[in-house]
């Protein structure tokens, strides 16, 4: 009877003591194989965003948690996808497939959108997800959020680090777009912000055929009654991504618990105030 009475405390515990996956992209079978992409640029590409990005925020996660970020280039895997999670020693660890970069829409800029998005997982704050199927708030921050944090910590980080090097001639920028993207932003970063973001959200949109290619003119304006712990659709997204460009609370950190510290907030009067997380995800308490 003891031995029963272990073996299911140990089915009940294994699951929650398992560190968990969190996608960037909810499951889909988009697949981009090897032989979809046969040049070089895109082999480099990757391997340079990632060696930029390590040198940025190696040391960003050393000083907040002691660990070693851990990025893996799985550049074999055909499915459009990348996800955070923590190895056995408890350091972040970034896996993004080859498929998602082999994908048509994924540029340079994009690549350092992904990456700051599953960075968010971890540093991102409140919201969080929870853990399984369980009510226990895992240490994942909310997709949402990890997209929120993206936009307002991360990627002005990369990029400034990347002019201060000189690094942003080899980006790949959709210069089809840049008169939309001028027409919202007043300097260099929020423009590079908001490219990445298209990059990003474009490949998301893919991955559904009742979603809709995500636009800078056409925002999601729903205001949801319960906040999404999901993936979001890719026109809220972007949508976060366009406004957490204008929260001036960059060098401030997310809190894990307190969703206000650190972000840009909504006045109830204002209504959409720019830098806050848009209503058709997050429901402000």
């Amino acid at each position: 009877m003891r031995f029963f009475t272990l073996l299911i405390l140990i089915l009940i515990i294994k699951p929650l003591a398992a560190e968990q996956i969190y996608n960037c992209l909810p499951d889909s079978d988009l697949r981009y194989e090897q032989n979809f992409y046969k040049g070089m640029d895109k082999v480099e590409m990757v391997h340079s965003a990632i060696a930029e990005f390590k040198k940025t925020f190696s040391s960003y996660v050393f000083e907040r948690t002691g660990k070693e970020l851990i990025i893996i280039n799985k550049w074999e895997e055909a499915r459009v996808n990348a996800h955070a999670t923590k190895d056995e020693n408890g350091n972040p660890m970034i896996t993004i497939n080859g498929g998602m970069v082999r994908h048509p829409e994924m540029k340079k800029e994009g690549i350092y959108f992904i990456l700051c998005h599953e960075l968010g997982h971890f540093f991102g704050g409140a919201p969080r997800q929870f853990r399984g199927r369980s009510q226990i708030l895992s240490w994942s921050s909310a997709e949402g959020q990890a997209d929120y944090f993206a936009a307002t910590k991360c990627l002005p980080r990369i990029f400034s680090q990347l002019d201060n090097s000189g690094f942003q001639d080899n980006l790949q920028a959709d210069l089809s777009k840049q008169k939309e993207v001028d027409r919202i932003c007043n300097d260099r970063t929020c423009s590079k912000i908001l490219l990445a973001g298209l990059s990003a959200t474009k490949v998301f949109a893919s991955l559904k055929p009742w979603w809709k290619v995500p636009n800078f003119e056409t925002p999601n304006n729903s205001s949801i009654g319960i906040t999404n712990l999901s993936h979001p659709d890719p026109q809220c997204r972007l949508d976060t991504i366009v406004s957490g460009t204008f929260c001036d609370k960059r060098n401030e950190d997310f809190h894990p618990t307190d969703p206000k510290v650190g972000a840009c907030l909504k006045d109830e009067l204002l209504g959409a105030l720019p830098g806050s997380r848009p209503s058709c995800w997050y429901k402000r308490d």
